[in-house]
């Protein structure tokens, strides 16, 4: 209970990085069967997705872990205030398939998807996000739809 308090009070900006650092170990606790650390684990993930936090996470958006990679782009995803523009464009072009995947599906769920992204999309190296825009494409365009279904 100690510890647990210990880290309680450093939920402060200056050990933000620190959290960001030890996110995979952070997920492994998640995934334990424990259920005393559930409290400890939500406290920090709503730090790291307040204002406090962010920055944290925007500089770990270059990790060369992709543990940490993945889970910074899914937390400013979820960041309680607006994240900058340049993190969807980041997370369309990262290395990583699973962050990209991620990001497409998040643009075409909402209606932020346009013609170049989908273009983009329909070009992409992985085939679940090129699987995933002529989904779009059939869901949003009826000519297109109608001309796939009769060919």
């Amino acid at each position: 209970m100690r510890a647990q308090t210990a880290l309680m009070h450093r939920l402060k900006a200056p050990y933000a990085a620190t959290f960001v650092r030890h996110l995979p170990l952070l997920d492994f606790l998640v995934r334990a069967t424990r259920s005393d650390h559930k409290p400890l684990l939500s406290s920090i993930e709503k730090f790291l997705r307040a204002e406090e936090g962010l920055p944290a996470l925007l500089a770990n958006l270059d990790s060369p872990d992709y543990r940490v990679r993945r889970r910074c782009f899914e937390l400013t995803d979820g960041a309680y205030i607006k994240q900058p523009e340049w993190v969807s464009e980041k997370a369309l072009t990262d290395s990583d398939v699973v962050i990209r995947y991620r990001a497409y599906a998040q643009l075409f769920a909402g209606d932020g998807s346009t013609q170049p992204i989908l273009c983009r999309a329909a070009q992409d190296s992985f085939a679940r996000i090129r699987r995933l825009a002529f989904a779009v494409c059939i869901q949003r365009d009826e000519a297109m739809r109608r001309h796939i279904v009769n060919y």
